[in-house]
């Protein structure tokens, strides 16, 4: 049977390679540091409410509820998006290496105009893509913070008729 290699565009697998390399090297460790730095925060945030004021966690179980479901409907969308994104991607990545590639024929006949109106108009159609994946995660972390801002809420009557 065909390979994966054979049935894909050079594009697709040249973005595909270069944007695992960046994540595992790049985005991984940085991601990897933030989230585990998140989590201790907002335990032992938790864990220090509980202890100066244990009814606290009836008040936080709507909280969490809204974000868990908040979660649950961005993972999937957030998934569809990224996907979207490296296909938009892999147009482009292939087009600048055909290009790259054949540089002098390109020129020799003339056709560098057209050769960038097409690399404009994939540009075009990969800032949509990643303008709609940016969005999505701003929705996704204003929805967070104002849970978080919601726990704060919660705990400042707490503080105050103590």
């Amino acid at each position: 049977g065909t390979g994966w290699f054979d049935s894909q565009p050079v594009g697709r697998i040249l973005s595909r390679f270069t944007g695992d390399v960046d994540g595992v090297d790049v985005g991984l460790p940085v991601a990897s540091e933030i989230a585990l730095d998140n989590l201790v925060q907002c335990a032992l945030a938790l864990i220090l409410i509980a202890v100066v004021f244990p009814v606290f966690f009836f008040a936080l179980v709507p909280i969490v509820a809204v974000l868990v479901r908040i979660g649950l409907m961005y993972r999937p969308a957030s998934r569809e998006l990224k996907r979207l994104d490296s296909l938009a991607r892999s147009p482009l990545v292939a087009h600048t290496t055909a290009t790259l590639s054949g540089l002098t024929t390109v020129q020799a006949y003339g056709l560098a105009g057209s050769y960038a109106d097409k690399a404009y108009a994939m540009i075009d159609d990969h800032s949509r893509t990643s303008l709609t994946l940016f969005v999505a995660n701003r929705w996704a972390a204003m929805r967070l913070h104002w849970g978080s801002g919601g726990v704060a809420l919660l705990t400042a009557p707490f503080c105050v008729l103590s």
